[in-house]
C-alpha cells in the first residue's frame, strides 16, 4: 500500500488522492511513467516527480525519517506489509499508580516479557525499542508509550495503532472484544481477563507470594502483545480494501 500513496506529496490530500487512483494512477511507477496528469500542471508534476522520487530512495533504504516527516499518522497503517519484519508488537501492566509492572515484546516469532521486581532490564528495553522500525499496540499512544517514556528513551517511530486504526472501521470497543469477533484466541484461564484482573492477581501475588497469580498475569500479557500480530493482518487489510481498493 505504501506505494499506492500519494498523501505524502505537498497539496496532495485524501480527495485528490482517490481522484489520481480513479485516473488509473494506482502506484509511483504509474505516475512518474505518465507524461501527463488530469488536473496537474507541468510544474507540479515536476515537483511531484521529484518528491516521489526521493520517497523511492527512502523506501529502497528504510530511511524512516522520511515518512515520518511527509506521511500523515493516521496513515502509517499502509506501511505495514513493508515494515512487518522489523515490527515490535508490545503491552504492558502496571498498577493503580501507573508504574510499569510487566512488559510483553513480539517481533512476531519470539516473545520476551520483562516483569518488575524480577528480569525488569531498562538498558535491554531501550535497545530492543531502537532497534525497531515500526512499534505495533493496541491503545499504545495514549497508555503504554507515555508510561514507558518515564523508564526509557524512545525516539519517535512509525507506530501503528490498532485501536485507531478498529475504531475507524467501526469498532469502537476494547482489545478482548475485538479478538473475539475476529476469532483471535486466548488460552481458556485468560480468555475473560480485562487489566483490571491482572492488577488484582498481580495484588494477590504481593500479598501472598502465590507464583500461580504471577503465571497469569504474565500469560495475559504475553497475549496482549502476541495477537497484536493476527489484529494487525485484519485491520491492514480492511483498511486496504476500504481505502484503495474500493477505488479502483
Amino acid at each position: 500500500m505504501i506505494k499506492n500513496s500519494f498523501i505524502f506529496l505537498r497539496g496532495v490530500g485524501y480527495k485528490r488522492e482517490r481522484n489520481l487512483w480513479k485516473l488509473g494512477i494506482k502506484d509511483w511507477n504509474d505516475f512518474l511513467s505518465a507524461e501527463r496528469i488530469k488536473g496537474i500542471s507541468k510544474m507540479n508534476k515536476r515537483k511531484f516527480d521529484a518528491q516521489i522520487n526521493d520517497a523511492e530512495i527512502a523506501f529502497s533504504n528504510k530511511e524512516m525519517n522520511f515518512f515520518l516527516k511527509y506521511f500523515p499518522r493516521r496513515e502509517f497503517w499502509r506501511m505495514y506489509p513493508w515494515l512487518r519484519e522489523d515490527a515490535l508488537y508490545f503491552d504492558i501492566e502496571t498498577d493503580e499508580f501507573g508504574k510499569l509492572l510487566v512488559i510483553s515484546i513480539s517481533d512476531g516469532e519470539h516473545v520476551k516479557t520483562f516483569v518488575r521486581n524480577f528480569n525488569m532490564n531498562f538498558r535491554e528495553l531501550s535497545l530492543i525499542f531502537s532497534r525497531a522500525k515500526m512499534l505495533v499496540s493496541f491503545n499504545g499512544s495514549s497508555f503504554d508509550l507515555p508510561v514507558l517514556r518515564h523508564y526509557i528513551k524512545i525516539h519517535d517511530k512509525i507506530h501503528f495503532d490498532l485501536r485507531h486504526a478498529f475504531v475507524r472501521l467501526g469498532y469502537n470497543t476494547g482489545l478482548k472484544e475485538i479478538e473475539k469477533i475476529f476469532g483471535v484466541k486466548r488460552d481458556d484461564d485468560v480468555a475473560d481477563f480485562h487489566g483490571r484482573d491482572a492488577l488484582e492477581f498481580w495484588r494477590f501475588f504481593k500479598s501472598s507470594g502465590n507464583k500461580d497469580a504471577l503465571k497469569l498475569v504474565i500469560k495475559y500479557n504475553r497475549y496482549d502483545a502476541v495477537n497484536l500480530e493476527s489484529l494487525a493482518e485484519i485491520a491492514y487489510s480492511e483498511l486496504k480494501r476500504r481505502t484503495f481498493e474500493s477505488e479502483l
